[in-house]
């Protein structure tokens, strides 16, 4: 059990105005600072099918020279790829080495062979930030027809906490197998509540409840869950543009992302940063104030310069979903039960203790030309949790 209101977010934090301002901000000294990563991205494998098309030396260097400041090149069932772009880190630009466990029957044709009624398995996770030189790269091979999604998310964090990383529950909605009683059984810490892939479904479909619907449903249990959001990049090229068109499975990067505040920018300092919920998740949206009081409650302004410059880009509104609402900026504070405590339309306001119950979190919704970008904040919790 564990307070979370002094810990997960008990801070006065301010964001930079700008992947520029990112940079120049790492010589200061003696205080934390923000940084621009993703956590989710693919490079070019040929088998045992074809993804991604651009090496990793290409797609690292596009997240430096967009204004990242780390990346991890979470390839499936596959790690250490970073180590063919090495050249690319500098002070202000880092990899995380990592991996996506992929659990997937439809890539195992002789297990379904084999285990012919076996139920469908599509899951997912990222171990970030683990040892390349001991990470087992066939955890993700592992499962078998008794075991449950829980069953394989536990394994998945149990192996990824054991090798001193982070585990992420990727997509929860794609193909529509993670719940979010998954999420609970499974002790699950870390979701991405956005990902930008075009098939992932953060928002619902049919009877799925949208991303942040599943997130709600943990936090209401009282099991602490932050939320990550990432763009799943597979395509830095231009030559495939049609793939959007005709197939609707271009995922370029840049759609999704995390924002760290972290003494220094170091694989180590960012992963202790995110366990302790020192980040927002963002599609777009740069936050200037993020400030949580114990006796005045959550605070959220928005930084409107960054923010427009960020949306003005193709690669961000690509992904953006389509809204049928007006141009503008709503705060909301979502508390207990996933009820809305309350709204600010705005770029700043307070959530009072008054109106929340047990936990509260931030969604800002930023709209602009037909195109909704978001940010969201980890969950401060009133009273004991657990995690």
């Amino acid at each position: 059990m564990r307070l979370t209101a002094t810990l997960a977010l008990a801070f006065c934090l301010l964001a930079p105005a700008s992947a520029q301002s990112i940079s120049s901000s790492l010589s200061a000294t003696g205080a934390k600072r923000w940084f621009k990563g993703n956590t989710h991205a693919h490079a070019r494998i040929w088998l045992p099918l074809p993804h991604g098309d651009s090496s990793p030396k290409r797609m690292a260097r596009w997240y430096k020279e967009h204004g990242y400041n780390f990346l991890c090149l979470s390839d499936h069932n596959r790690i250490g790829r970073e180590e063919r772009a090495q050249k690319l880190v500098s002070p202000d630009f880092v990899f995380l080495p990592g991996s996506e466990i992929t659990a997937d029957t439809r890539m195992r044709l002789i297990y379904k062979h084999k285990h012919e009624h076996a139920p469908e398995r599509i899951v997912h996770s990222t171990a970030l930030n683990v040892d390349p030189e001991t990470w087992d790269t066939k955890l993700g091979n592992s499962f078998t027809p008794q075991d449950s999604v829980a069953d394989i998310l536990r394994a998945h964090r149990e192996a990824t906490e054991r090798a001193g990383g982070i585990a992420i529950a990727n997509h929860p909605n794609f193909k529509g197998q993670i719940s979010a009683q998954d999420l609970i059984d499974a002790g699950s810490g870390f979701f991405e509540v956005y990902n930008a892939y075009p098939h992932a479904k953060n928002f619902g479909s049919g009877a799925r409840p949208s991303t942040e619907a599943m997130w709600d449903e943990v936090l209401s249990s009282g099991r602490l869950l932050y939320g990550v959001a990432s763009d799943d990049a597979h395509h830095t090229k231009r030559w495939n543009a049609w793939l959007k068109d005709e197939l609707g499975i271009r995922a370029p990067a840049g759609g999704g992302w995390i924002m760290v505040r972290a003494a220094e920018l170091t694989p180590a300092a960012i992963t202790a940063a995110m366990r302790d919920g020192d980040f927002y998740a963002s599609s777009g949206v740069h936050l200037e104030r993020l400030a949580w009081d114990p006796q005045q409650g959550l605070t959220i302004s928005v930084d409107l310069d960054a923010t427009r410059a960020e949306v003005a880009n193709a690669y961000v509104r690509a992904p953006a979903r389509d809204v049928a609402t007006a141009d503008g900026i709503t705060l909301e504070f979502v508390t207990q039960g996933g009820q809305v405590a309350h709204t600010v339309n705005g770029p700043s306001g307070t959530a009072p203790l008054s109106q929340l119950d047990r936990y509260v979190r931030g969604r800002v919704t930023y709209v602009a030309d037909g195109k909704a970008f978001y940010a969201w904040t980890q969950p401060v919790f009133l009273t004991s949790t657990t995690k």
